[in-house]
């Protein structure tokens, strides 16, 4: 956490299930973390099995090396926040590529895409609609966006891991409709370059841009 200006952080070690903080220090480094180890000694560290934090390697690092046997849980705000920041290289781009009327649209969705849809003005209501129209490829991306975050809102775990692994079939799925380059059970996903000409035409919606027809069930 920053707690001062040029880039000053504290660790902060909460206990979920007391929900009270039971250990902070200056600093954010493997050196900080394996410190919070030292004070909680081989008998406290044997019995984790989670470990919930954000993206930092150090973190990852020193619970790694510290407590191998527990499991490393991303938190929820950071995720969102490693596929929203995706959604606007997409975006970018692909504003930059159009002209004429269709960009002038395109770039009124800016502040619209971020958002939740609930959070969306009367006004807003209508640019994803416009993303449909005007860029298949932005869409697909605003819509994982969007149902990435109903997933994590979900309750019930067996949902949510049924759904999370539709989802990054979807997500690793070509735009031109061919299969993904993922699936369940296979080695750590590596993304497929698009090819000149593989995009298909506007006119109707592919199997890359729409979410599993299973996802019409409520979480």
């Amino acid at each position: 956490m920053p707690y001062r200006r040029h880039h000053e952080y504290l660790t902060i070690v909460v206990n979920h299930v007391q929900q009270g903080v039971v250990w902070v220090s200056e600093g954010k480094s493997v050196t900080t973390v394996g410190c919070f180890f030292e004070a909680l000694g081989p008998e406290g560290t044997a019995p984790l099995k989670y470990v919930t934090e954000d993206m930092s390697a150090a973190y990852v690092d020193a619970v790694t090396t510290q407590a191998p046997e527990a499991q490393i849980v991303f938190d929820r705000f950071h995720v969102q926040r490693l596929v929203q920041d995706t959604l606007d290289e997409v975006q970018r781009p692909e504003v930059r590529a159009l002209e004429g009327t269709e960009a002038q649209g395109l770039k009124k969705t800016r502040w619209a895409v971020p958002k939740s849809f609930w959070s969306l003005s009367a006004a807003e209501h209508r640019r994803p609609s416009t993303i449909q129209r005007t860029d298949r490829r932005l869409y697909r991306a605003y819509l994982l966006k969007t149902a990435l975050a109903d997933i994590l809102g979900c309750k019930q775990v067996g949902v949510v891991h049924q759904k999370l692994t539709e989802w990054i079939i979807w997500a690793f799925r070509r735009l031109d409709g061919g299969a993904p380059s993922w699936q369940p059970g296979s080695t750590t996903p590596e993304p497929r370059a698009s090819t000149a000409g593989s995009e298909p035409s506007l006119a109707a919606p592919t199997a890359a841009t729409t979410p599993p027809a299973s996802w019409l069930s409520s979480c």
